[in-house]
């Protein structure tokens, strides 16, 4: 008896990747560059936060302050005399308020604290109001004398132009009589 082989099992290669005309996949591209109109958002001020040896100061559209503009430090004592002008071009030339606020530290004792306002002027020690000249005035200097406690205290300037002159300076002094 012969025997007879198997037949051969036949290769079956694997299926071929389908054919497309499409280039091959290319890496992902970088996002595009901000265009001109884009702006990052602006970072949020809070103009109640004193800053510490110097004045948190917040510019305002408005003579009320309201419509918040701009926000810088300032140095003590502020002496702002800007003439017919603004503080800066994003403020308007009339009709704006300014508010400065800072801690500073201070020995016990009677202190004479010297605000002058063309126009309005309230001044603010450690949250209370010690002056209140919130009106239209030719430049004025006002004197308020104030005790404090060793320490630090915290001291608020709210200011207003109107129209005409720009003024609002404050400084502060230990008084001669005190103890």
């Amino acid at each position: 008896p012969t025997s007879e082989a198997a037949p051969p099992t036949p290769e079956v290669a694997p299926p071929a990747p389908p054919v497309t005309d499409a280039a091959p996949p290319s890496p992902v591209a970088p996002p595009a560059p901000p265009t001109e109109e884009y702006a990052p958002p602006a970072p949020v001020v809070n103009c109640n936060q004193p800053n510490i040896n110097t004045f948190n100061a917040c510019y305002f559209y408005q003579r009320d302050l309201v419509d918040f503009k701009l926000n810088r430090t300032e140095a003590y004592p502020i002496n702002n005399n800007w003439g017919e002008g603004s503080p800066d071009p994003l403020v308007p030339v009339d009709n704006f308020s300014a508010s400065y606020v800072g801690q500073f530290t201070f020995a016990a004792g009677a202190y004479d604290f010297v605000v002058t306002g063309d126009d309005g002027v309230r001044l603010y020690v450690d949250g209370t109001m010690v002056l209140d000249k919130w009106i239209d005035q030719s430049p004025q200097t006002y004197t308020v004398t104030q005790t404090l406690t060793a320490g630090v205290h915290t001291v608020r300037l709210e200011y207003y132009e109107n129209g005409g002159g720009t003024v609002a300076k404050l400084s502060w002094t230990l008084n001669d009589n005190s103890p």
